[in-house]
C-alpha cells in the first residue's frame, strides 16, 4: 500500500507510537500509528533530507546536499544546523555525502561516503561520525567502508551497512552477513534481522568485490539463531530502497 508519493529516504518509528518520514519536497512528515498524516515540519528546499532520528525534544535529519544535520524542535519547529565541516562553503557543494543517522543519549552517529569530504576526488573513506548534539564536537569512529548507509543501534550495539560491499558491519559483535546487492536499509525484531537490497548501484568506478552482483530489489530476513535466511522479492518497478521499518 502506498502511503506517500514523493522521494523519501528515511523513516523513524517514534517511541510513543507513529512515525517520522523524510520527504524531499516538504521536509519531515509525521504520521500517527494508523499511518495517517498529522503534521509537516518544513525544511528549506534543496537540502535533500535523508536519514532521520529523534528524541523527546528534537528531530534530527541528515541534509545530504548541505553537509549538515537539521535539528528541529518538536514543539516550535525551529531549526538549527550541525555541520560536518566547512567544505561545502569552500567548494559550493556538499562533499561528504552523508546519509543516515542514529541517536544514543547526547550523541548522534552519521554514516557517509567520506568522513574527510573527499569522495568526489576518489577517496572513499566512508564511515561514521559521532557528534555531540550539545556541543557540536565531532569524532571519527570508522573510516574504511565503501558507500555505507543505515547506521543503527541493535540491542545497544552500533552497526552499519557497508553498502557497496554488501556487508553488515558491527565490529565483530554480529556475524558479517554478506549479500550480493547494494545493501541499504536494516531492521531488527527478536532474533530476526531484515536487510534491504536495491537493484541500482552508484556509478563510482569502484571495483565490485562480490561478483556477480545482483540487480534485484528485495528484503532478506536472517534468523540469527539458526543462520538461515529467506528473501522477499519486490516488484521490478522498485529500483531503490533507502530505509525499512517494521510496523508491529
Amino acid at each position: 500500500k502506498k502511503i506517500l508519493e514523493s522521494p523519501c529516504h528515511g523513516i523513524k518509528k517514534k517511541e510513543e507510537g507513529g512515525y517520522f518520514v523524510t520527504d524531499q519536497h516538504r521536509g519531515v512528515v509525521e504520521y500517527n500509528g494508523d499511518l495517517e498524516e498529522v503534521k509537516i515540519y518544513t525544511l528549506p528546499q534543496g537540502l535533500r533530507p535523508h536519514g532521520i532520528t529523534c528524541n523527546q525534544d528534537y528531530i534530527f535529519v541528515v541534509c545530504s546536499n548541505d553537509d549538515s544535520i537539521a535539528k528541529i524542535s518538536r514543539t516550535t519547529g525551529e531549526i538549527d544546523f550541525l555541520r560536518f565541516s566547512d567544505k561545502k562553503e569552500e567548494f559550493g557543494a556538499a562533499q561528504h555525502h552523508a546519509n543516515d543517522i542514529e541517536i544514543h543519549g547526547k550523541h548522534i552517529y552519521v554514516s557517509m561516503f567520506s568522513v574527510t569530504g573527499n569522495w568526489k576526488k576518489g577517496v572513499y573513506d566512508g564511515g561514521l561520525l559521532e557528534i555531540n548534539i550539545n556541543t557540536g564536537s565531532i569524532n571519527i569512529i570508522l573510516n574504511d567502508l565503501r558507500l555505507p548507509h543505515s547506521v543503527r543501534l541493535i540491542n545497544e550495539k552500533l552497526t552499519v551497512l557497508n553498502s557497496y560491499d554488501s556487508m553488515f558491519y558491527s565490529w565483530g559483535v554480529y556475524p558479517e552477513y554478506r549479500f550480493n546487492g547494494f545493501l541499504r536499509g536494516v531492521e531488527c525484531f527478536n532474533q530476526y534481522l531484515f536487510f534491504a537490497e536495491s537493484r541500482n548501484r552508484n556509478s563510482t568506478g569502484l571495483i565490485q568485490k562480490n561478483t556477480p552482483a545482483t540487480i534485484d530489489s528485495k528484503i532478506n530476513i536472517v534468523d540469527t539463531s539458526s543462520g538461515y535466511a529467506k528473501t522477499i522479492m519486490l516488484p521490478p518497478s522498485i529500483s531503490e530502497i533507502h530505509s525499512i521499518c517494521l510496523i508491529t
